[in-house]
C-alpha cells in the first residue's frame, strides 16, 4: 500500500514538472518573441541603414531604411553576394573583399566611406563594419551605413565658396597695392619737381606711409593661405627695408639692428604696428642724427601674456619742446593714435638717445 502511494505522489511530483516545464517554455518563447520583435523594429526602422553579411560577404538581411534610400527592393539584396551586385566597380570589390579579410583575422570595428552609383543616381556612404561572434566563430558582419550625399555636397560647396572669396581677396589686395603704387608714384614725381626741403621732406614722410601700407598689402596678395594674417619677422624686416629706400641720403650712414621674434599678427594689429615702426624710425632718420651717423634699434616679440615693439635710437633726443607736448609733432600724434588702435599704451623716455615703447595684447 505505502509502495503505491509513493509511486502515486512520484507519478503526480513528474506531471506537476511537466507542466511546469511547459509553462516555463511557454514563457521563455513570449519572452524570446517580444526580444525579436524589439530588435526587429530596431533593425528596420533605425536611422541608419543596416546590412548584415556573412564572412563570406552574402547578404543575409537588410533593413527598410537601406532599401528606402537606395531605392531597391530587399530582393535586389538579400541573398546575392557583394561581389555580385551591379552597383560595385572593380575597385570597390577589391576593397571589399580586403574588408572581410580584415574582420576574418580579427575582432574590428571599422569605419570607411565609399561612392557608389545605384540606378543612375550616385551616392556616398558612411559605413561601419564591425565582427560579429559566436565565441571565437566569426559569425556574421554587421555594416551601419549612412548617407552622406548631400553633406559630402554641402562640403563641396562650401569649399568651392572658400576658393572664390580667398580669389576675390587676393585679387582686392592686388588692387589696392597698385593704387597704392599709382599715388606713391604720383608723389615721388611731385617731390621731383618741388624745389622746397620743406616740402620735399613732407612729401617723402607721406610716401613712406603709403609704402607701409602698400607692403602690407603685398605679402597678403602673394600669400596663398591665412590672408588675415602675417609673419612679423618678415612684415616688419620689409617695412624696415622700404623705409632706407625712401629716406636713403639719411640711411646711408646709420647702423639698423633688429630683434624680431617670429609670430603670427592679425590683419588688423599689423597695419596700426606697421604704421608705427615707420613713424618712429622715420622721425630718428630724420631728426635724431645731425652728424648723419647713428644707431636704431627695433624689437619686437612677447613679454609676459603682451606683445612690445621697441624702437630706440642714441641720436640727440627729442626737443624739449616736442617732450612737453609731442602732440605738436604729426609722426608722434600718429603713434599715439595707432597705439590706441592696437590697445595699448604709447612711451616715449629719452635718455642719451630716444625709445619708444608700444605693448599691447597679444590675439590667439
Amino acid at each position: 500500500m505505502e509502495e503505491k502511494d509513493a509511486i502515486a505522489r512520484l507519478m503526480e511530483e513528474v506531471s506537476r514538472l511537466r507542466e511546469e516545464n511547459k509553462r516555463l517554455k511557454r514563457e521563455l518563447s513570449r519572452i524570446s518573441s517580444e526580444s525579436e520583435g524589439k530588435y526587429r523594429m530596431l533593425f528596420e526602422y533605425s536611422g541608419y541603414g543596416v546590412v548584415i553579411l556573412s564572412p563570406e560577404g552574402r547578404i543575409q538581411d537588410v533593413n527598410r531604411t537601406i532599401l528606402k534610400f537606395l531605392n531597391l527592393t530587399e530582393e535586389e539584396l538579400v541573398g546575392k553576394s557583394i561581389f555580385e551586385l551591379p552597383y560595385c566597380d572593380q575597385s570597390q570589390r577589391e576593397f571589399m573583399r580586403r574588408l572581410l579579410d580584415q574582420h576574418k583575422k580579427c575582432k574590428m570595428s571599422i569605419v570607411n566611406e565609399v561612392t557608389c552609383e545605384v540606378k543612375g543616381n550616385s551616392y556616398t556612404l558612411e559605413f561601419t563594419s564591425a565582427s560579429v561572434m559566436a565565441g571565437e566563430r566569426l559569425c556574421c558582419i554587421a555594416v551601419l551605413i549612412r548617407d552622406v550625399t548631400r553633406r559630402k555636397q554641402y562640403d563641396q560647396r562650401l569649399r568651392q565658396a572658400l576658393r572664390e572669396n580667398r580669389i576675390l581677396l587676393k585679387e582686392l589686395h592686388h588692387r589696392i597695392k597698385n593704387n597704392l603704387q599709382v599715388i606713391y608714384s604720383l608723389l615721388s614725381l611731385q617731390e621731383r619737381f618741388t624745389r622746397s626741403k620743406k616740402v620735399a621732406e613732407i612729401l617723402r614722410g607721406v610716401k613712406s606711409r603709403i609704402k607701409t601700407i602698400g607692403f602690407l598689402h603685398e605679402k597678403l596678395y602673394s600669400r596663398g593661405t591665412f590672408l588675415d594674417r602675417v609673419r612679423s619677422r618678415e612684415y616688419l624686416s620689409g617695412i624696415l627695408q622700404n623705409i632706407t629706400g625712401v629716406f636713403f641720403e639719411k640711411a646711408r650712414k646709420v647702423e639698423l639692428n633688429t630683434e624680431f621674434e617670429d609670430l603670427e599678427i592679425p590683419l588688423k594689429k599689423a597695419v596700426p604696428l606697421g604704421l608705427i615702426v615707420n613713424e618712429a624710425v622715420s622721425n630718428s632718420l630724420k631728426h635724431a642724427f645731425p652728424s648723419g651717423k647713428g644707431k636704431i634699434t627695433v624689437r619686437f616679440g612677447r613679454k609676459g601674456k603682451n606683445l612690445s615693439l621697441t624702437v630706440e635710437d642714441d641720436g640727440v633726443g627729442l626737443p624739449e619742446k616736442l617732450r612737453k607736448n609731442p602732440g605738436r609733432n604729426l609722426g608722434l600724434r600718429l603713434m599715439k593714435i595707432l597705439s590706441q588702435q592696437l590697445g595699448g599704451d604709447l612711451k616715449i623716455e629719452v635718455d642719451g638717445g630716444t625709445r619708444i615703447t608700444v605693448e599691447f595684447k597679444e590675439e590667439k
